[in-house]
């Protein structure tokens, strides 16, 4: 194996690890996006519950 042969399979590698570092980031962001919205719409249904009671309760009592 020449000295060629040898840069190219590092750069090579090099590829291969920033690829995979890449994927990783994207991963982690959806994955924190997933839970971001998950937490907005955990939000969005309890408000949407409690306004809900409350007009019940307000029809109840009048």
């Amino acid at each position: 194996m020449n000295s060629d042969d040898s840069l190219l399979v590092a750069l090579g590698n090099i590829a291969v690890i920033l690829v995979l570092g890449v994927i990783y980031v994207i991963l982690l962001a959806l994955g924190t996006a997933f839970e971001h919205a998950k937490s907005l719409l955990s939000r969005s249904a309890t408000t949407a519950s409690n306004a809900v009671s409350r007009v019940f309760a307000r029809n109840r009592s009048a």
